[in-house]
């Protein structure tokens, strides 16, 4: 298998943090790969596309309790 390396970064504004967007979280993560694997929805999934996530960088936690008013 061949690998790409795709960068994805997403700004949110501070209002949906405050309100508790939370891209690190496990269940967005799973969300985000089914989506990228809908991509090729007919290849036989970890046989011939694999997809993987990870998160590099994330809002300061001591900020978003600010943002939130704590």
């Amino acid at each position: 298998m061949q690998t790409w390396n795709i960068k994805l970064e997403l700004k949110v504004s501070d209002n949906w943090v405050a309100e508790g967007v939370n891209f690190s979280d496990e269940q967005f993560r799973e969300k985000l790969e089914e989506h990228i694997r809908s991509f090729l929805d007919y290849a036989y999934y970890e046989i011939e596309f694999k997809v993987k996530t990870s998160v590099t960088k994330a809002p300061d936690p001591v900020k978003i309790r600010e943002l939130q008013g704590y």
